[in-house]
């Protein structure tokens, strides 16, 4: 038996065999064929219910069918958009990377060229250490050895020796030792002692030197700055001038007179380029605020 499907139509199964019970029935007796007849009625509705069902159940499997393709279409569009932002994304991330990347390593760069600037600083600081060590070694010894002098003798005022009194280098190194003690109250008047017995020796700057140095050192800078002026205008040409103007400029710093300070710093620059305090006093002006004065 062959079922026939046209566009809406179906050759059902209870057509076929009503024809086959027709041709039966023509060959059974009467009262028999009432009976096959309202058997094959029965069948054929069976039949017919069945048909029905099959039918429906297709249709809503075919209804199921299209369900779960929508399902799966929408579900490859949302695979497609997820696909498609995770590649933004690791776009995104590939960006920051290399921003990230790139001054990271910069940084990196810089902490090891610091790092080794700081060593040789380091060790820079140690030599210097070391240097000052030795200083203050040698400062201990000429102090022992001050110690140790013989009785001093007297001395003219040009530093010669007259007997019987004290002369001036010994003078000079007692003051100089109380100076480094930090006994200025004693210090002092030695210092005085000395310009006055010997004004024109070649120690002598340096006593007027220190005078001031300890006026500056007991925070009295107005006297300082006259005594550092003795320096300049009585020993013009001496070995400590060049201390004497930078120190005078620190005293007018410590003043509030910031202008008078660069100037004397300006001045140790210009007369004395190439003495230690120099650079000091560059690095003062610096710190002021460089103008011409």
């Amino acid at each position: 038996m062959r079922v026939v499907k046209s566009s809406g139509q179906v050759l059902t199964l209870w057509t076929v065999l009503l024809l086959m019970a027709m041709g039966f029935v023509a060959n059974v007796p009467l009262h028999a064929q009432k009976k096959e007849i309202i058997q094959l009625q029965r069948d054929m509705a069976i039949l017919q219910e069945q048909v029905r069902e099959t039918t429906r159940q297709i249709s809503q499997m075919s209804e199921r069918i299209a369900v779960q393709h929508n399902l799966m279409q929408q579900n490859l569009d949302t695979s497609g958009k997820l696909h498609q932002a995770v590649a933004v994304i690791e776009r995104s991330l590939a960006k920051q990377t290399d921003a990230v990347i790139t001054p990271v390593t910069t940084i990196s760069t810089r902490v090891d060229s610091l790092t080794n600037r700081f060593s040789a600083v380091r060790e820079a600081v140690d030599e210097m250490n070391s240097r000052l060590g030795k200083v203050q070694q040698q400062v201990e010894d000429i102090k022992n050895q001050v110690s140790t002098l013989p009785p001093p003798v007297m001395e003219d005022g040009t530093g010669a020796a007259t007997g019987g009194g004290t002369s001036s280098e010994t003078l000079f190194n007692s003051a100089l030792s109380d100076y480094h003690r930090g006994t200025f109250e004693s210090a002092e008047p030695q210092f005085e002692d000395y310009l006055r017995m010997f004004p024109r020796t070649v120690l002598a700057s340096e006593a007027q030197y220190y005078l001031g140095d300890i006026s500056y050192q007991q925070e009295k800078f107005e006297e300082a700055v006259k005594r550092f002026d003795q320096v300049l205008e009585e020993y013009p040409g001496g070995r400590i001038s060049a201390d004497a103007q930078f120190k005078k400029g620190m005293a007018l710093l410590k003043l509030q007179r910031g202008p008078a300070a660069r100037k004397e710093f300006h001045n140790v620059i210009e007369r004395f380029p190439n003495s230690n305090v120099a650079p000091v006093a560059e690095a003062q002006i610096e710190r002021i605020g460089d103008s011409t004065p």
